[in-house]
């Protein structure tokens, strides 16, 4: 007589058994949703309030007003103005709130040939057409202003014919010829003052370096090439200068910060597989003060035969502070005439070139 074979019962990644409870099955695989919100019920909230004011007048009388105040009434900054591209997987799933948000600082890393120039190119025509006030931004009629783009190519990687097939308006674009770009310590100096006076009058603007590794620091020019006190030069001016830049532009919301940086291959890497092959120029700086940082990749190539017309990109955030960061947005970059278009468009719309 042959023995039943029992079946073995299913068990976990770490050897004990799973239960086939349907209820504890429900309860492992339910969405999470967060608590809703209910204000505490306990205690006397007529004291809490009056302590509460006591606080602030004590903290305004000390610091002045507004020092400390309630987070429902001053402190949380909302997003006002955004500048939409018109490219529906970069402003939704790359800067996540429907384009690139004023008072915020943006940076775009990658390797060269990658489209980062081209996508600030494509942002600086977008910022022309101006932003729209982010809670309109559904309406059939969002209301709209004007932004005046400030662009530093100390690359000088500007093409006239190039930027107004990208669409850019160079008759109210603002910029500065290279004699004035010479060092880091100027740009990051006309940035402020460029970016405050259009507050001053009433507008709004965004500031644009391409890119923060080109220019020189002062401090290089009088330094030989192998003097070991070049070392870290560029990341401690960052360190110190970057934060100032932005409170002196970004605050009210008007303005906009949009920085460009290279990728370098890791010298102290020295040949470990677990250590990391590339790292962003100038330090830890921009990308801890950066609110979205976006790192374009270059993926493929476009052809047409034999001749090849463009690349595939891919726009990947890596950090982002408004939105889940994360995002992806593959793109096709098209040579002649330049025009940046989302993958999802049928390749096929290249023969028109």
């Amino acid at each position: 007589m042959k023995r039943k074979e029992k079946k073995a019962a299913p068990r976990g990644r770490r050897g004990g058994r799973v239960s086939t409870d349907a209820a504890v099955k429900a309860m492992f695989t339910a969405p999470l949703a967060p608590p809703p919100f209910e204000p505490a019920n306990y205690g006397d909230r007529a004291a809490e309030d009056k302590i509460l004011a006591a606080v602030m007048k004590d903290m305004q009388k000390q610091y002045g007003e507004g020092a400390v105040a309630r987070l429902v009434d001053e402190v949380y900054e909302e997003v006002d103005w955004i500048i939409p591209t018109g490219i529906p997987d970069l402003d939704h799933k790359v800067f996540g709130v429907g384009g690139l948000p004023l008072g915020k600082f943006v940076v775009i890393i990658g390797k060269e040939s990658a489209g980062k120039s081209t996508l600030c190119k494509v942002i600086e025509a977008a910022a022309g057409r101006g932003a729209v006030h982010y809670a309109k931004r559904f309406d059939s009629a969002p209301e709209r202003r004007v932004v005046i783009p400030y662009l530093q190519d100390v690359e000088r990687s500007g093409v006239l014919a190039r930027d107004m097939s990208l669409g850019i308006d160079i008759a109210r674009t603002l910029g500065s010829p290279d004699e004035h770009l010479e060092t880091l310590e100027k740009c990051f100096d006309l940035q402020e003052k460029t970016l405050t006076s259009i507050r001053k009058h009433g507008g709004l603007g965004l500031g644009i370096l391409d890119s923060v590794t080109a220019p020189m620091m002062e401090a290089e020019k009088k330094l030989d090439y192998d003097d070991e006190a070049r070392r870290g030069l560029r990341a401690a001016f960052f360190s110190r200068n970057l934060k100032k830049l932005m409170d002196a532009t970004l605050l009210g919301g008007t303005n906009g910060l949009l920085f460009v940086n290279q990728v370098r291959e890791n010298m102290d890497a020295g040949g470990m597989p677990w250590a990391k092959k590339t790292k962003d120029a100038g330090g830890f700086a921009l990308r801890f003060y950066a609110h979205i940082k976006i790192e374009m990749i270059h993926i493929g190539k476009i052809k047409r035969g034999d001749e090849v017309i463009g690349i595939e990109a891919l726009a990947q955030c890596v950090r982002n502070k408004l939105a889940p960061p994360f995002g992806e947005a593959k793109l096709n970059i098209y040579f002649n005439p330049p025009r940046v278009e989302s993958a999802d468009a049928p390749v096929r719309q290249a023969a028109k070139l």
